[in-house]
């Protein structure tokens, strides 16, 4: 991006970012919202827009698919994304999935906490079915199993660990020890709103 250049972020708030000189500028592109892309587009015609800038697919494509579901992000790969970012909840015994709320319900045919079931309870509920009944059936993710996508299909993975009480440090390394597993330590960037939860992360591996 240019010196001068100026880019509507978001049509209903109309707002505009003007780009001051040599300023590093990371966005991170949610498929659902896509007028951001479609600007810069118009003036690089690629994908990966500008050096400074990583074109991220937030919870997979889901402008198509359902959010944070394998599906979604294997369509994020099929559309060209190189960056995909995931949301990481913990169930009541421990579990990574991906999921972006505190609770179920807006994202599958079931209701309650996420942290008040185990895996074996939320995984019997119909993930897919809210976006559309293309996805019928469409289960509920582990972060292992995203890992292992990512690293099948070389999708560079933001991980954000949710700001939700009661996540210790041993989720938090549950989280790390998945990545070393997968043969992606290195290959990913952990995110997250609360600071303890990344400074957990670097207790566990000093490299992240």
């Amino acid at each position: 991006i240019e010196n001068g250049d100026t880019i509507v972020y978001n049509s209903n708030w109309g707002k505009t970012i003007t780009i001051p000189a040599k300023v590093h500028v990371k966005v991170l592109f949610n498929a659902n919202n896509s007028r951001l892309f479609y600007n810069i587009k118009r003036k690089y015609n690629t994908r990966e827009c500008h050096p400074f800038i990583k074109d991220i697919a937030q919870y997979g494509f889901s402008r198509y698919a359902p959010e944070n579901t394998l599906i979604a992000f294997e369509h994020a790969a099929v559309q060209g994304f190189k960056y995909v970012e995931c949301d990481v909840s913990f169930t009541k015994d421990g579990v990574a999935v991906l999921l972006h709320d505190s609770t179920i319900d807006r994202t599958s045919n079931g209701s309650g906490s996420i942290s008040s079931m185990t895996y074996e309870q939320a995984k019997q509920y119909d993930y897919g079915s809210w976006k559309s009944a293309n996805f019928k059936g469409t289960h509920l993710p582990t972060l292992d199993e995203f890992l292992f996508l990512c690293k099948s299909l070389g999708l560079y993975p933001y991980i954000e660990i949710k700001n939700d009480s009661g996540i210790t440090q041993e989720m938090v390394k549950s989280v790390v020890d998945s990545v070393k597993k997968n043969g992606m330590q290195g290959g990913v960037t952990y995110i997250s709103f609360n600071s303890t939860y990344l400074e957990y992360v670097k207790n566990i591996d000093s490299n992240a």
